[in-house]
């Protein structure tokens, strides 16, 4: 949801209406694709801008589910959800203790 926190921006435009840029904190709250409208105060309501809001990489599974100890590289593949281009991957030893 969006929150009362607005700053307005007024350029001149070049047709003699003001434009403007309006900057909002809004809470977004759950990934996936959000659309926003504008509604100016004669209630004449944008066209919709679509964006989507990418959340935290989620890893589901490890395959070999079971890696052995080694001193020879293994390749670990990992699966998941919200992996973009450029992720790096961090390894602690006993994430879990």
């Amino acid at each position: 949801m969006p929150s009362n926190d607005l700053t307005w921006y007024r350029i001149e435009g070049r047709s003699g209406l003001e434009s403007c840029l309006v900057a909002v904190n809004p809470i977004l709250n759950r990934t996936g694709q959000w659309k926003v409208t504008v509604t100016n105060p004669k209630s004449v309501e944008s066209s919709p801008f679509q964006f989507i809001v990418w959340g935290p990489p989620d890893i589901d599974s490890v395959k070999p589910a079971q890696p052995a100890h080694g001193a020879a590289p293994l390749r670990l593949t990992f699966y998941g959800d919200g992996f973009l281009p450029g992720i790096t991957v961090h390894f602690r030893a006993h994430a879990f203790l």
